[in-house]
């Protein structure tokens, strides 16, 4: 039994041998795979290196890829604010009117101000209307630091923000033209500054709740025509002004105008020196004439009326009464007779002449 199991085996043994030995020779052929198709490895885009750009188009690129992160950042913190402000990803919308008078000035610059909260956002269209570009404080969601600002009635200001409200420095240039140099607090034109008229008037000097408060000059195509005081936005006070026929008055202002003491000079050398009231003589006051007539009296509404001394060149004279200009009632006339000898006859005058001598 033990036989019969080893002969088993060798034949098992020389049947494998005869096939690999006739798979080695070839003699029976194997079964043949499909050919597989050819394949090409992708290549890796290489990454842009914007230091091996041409110095003509890094400087774009740049600035591009610079603007498009900053817009990303800006979205983002405008989506975070209450009010529902819009980017505008283009340039201020500013009115063609506003742009041809700021080609007539000079250039206006402002710095941007340092602070953790404050970020700079670009064009943006307001909630409550109007474009606003430049820094915000990003706590109090409002315009805070520097930038620019379109308003509602397409009104021009750039300059500095404090809480959202035009602070400290700025220049506002308004459709009508109008133009605003100076300080200001809580969107007033208030402290030192320059406003141009869109009338060829000028005003430097103080400013209070965007009137002309304190001390000023106003000058007028190049010509200075006003130096003094002002209160709310009028000649208030002592000051100094020069008309457009080259009179002069000095002396005291109310409400824009000659009201108090003052002196009018003409050009063709009359004089007045005395009170006046609502740019006209009123009370106590001297005329003199560049001939040697003179004048001292009282004045009503711009006449002479009251009490009053009039004196001629040829040494006349008269003192008396008078009515809306005019010599009415009784006074004395003095005067030199033929001999010489001076004369002072009291006499009664009716609408400046003599009635009778008394």
């Amino acid at each position: 039994m033990g036989t019969n199991f080893s002969c088993c085996n060798s034949q098992q043994l020389d049947s494998k041998f005869q096939v690999d030995e006739i798979t080695k020779s070839g003699s029976t052929t194997k079964p043949t795979l499909a050919a597989k198709p050819f394949r090409t490895r992708k290549k890796k885009k290489k990454k842009l290196n914007l230091l091996e750009l041409p110095i003509e188009l890094l400087i774009p690129s740049l600035s591009r890829a610079y603007l498009i992160k900053r817009h990303f950042e800006a979205a983002w913190i405008l989506k975070s604010f209450r009010l529902s402000h819009r980017l505008i990803f283009t340039p201020l919308p500013t009115k063609p009117e506003i742009e041809k008078i700021e080609s007539t000035l000079a250039p206006y610059s402002v710095k941007s101000i340092t602070s953790k909260n404050l970020r700079f956002i670009p064009s943006t269209e307001l909630a409550e209307g109007g474009f606003y570009e430049g820094q915000w404080d990003i706590i109090l969601q409002s315009q805070e630091g520097s930038g620019v600002m379109l308003y509602p009635d397409d009104s021009k200001f750039i300059g500095y923000f404090h809480d959202g409200k035009r602070n400290h420095q700025g220049r506002h240039i308004k459709m009508d033209g109008d133009i605003y140099e100076g300080e200001f607090n809580d969107n007033y034109m208030q402290g030192k500054g320059i406003l141009y008229r869109n009338n060829g008037i000028v005003y430097t000097g103080d400013f209070e709740k965007n009137l002309e408060s304190g001390y000023g000059t106003i000058e007028q195509f190049g010509k200075v025509i006003y130096v003094g005081s002002f209160l709310n936005g009028m000649k208030h006070g002592k000051g100094k002004l020069t008309l457009a026929d080259g009179n002069v008055y000095e002396g005291e202002f109310k409400s824009n105008t000659m009201d108090g003491y003052g002196k009018y000079v003409w050009t063709d050398g009359k004089e007045y020196s005395g009170q006046w009231k609502i740019n006209k003589p009123h009370g106590e006051g001297t005329y003199t004439w560049p001939d040697g007539r003179k004048y001292y009296g009282y004045y009503s509404d711009g006449l002479r009326h009251g009490y009053g001394e009039f004196t001629w060149p040829d040494g006349r004279e008269y003192k008396g009464s008078w009515v809306k200009g005019k010599m009415h009632g009784e006074g004395f006339y003095a005067f030199d007779d033929e001999t010489g000898t001076r004369q002072s006859l009291k006499s009664s005058w009716i609408n400046g002449r003599r009635e009778k001598w008394l």
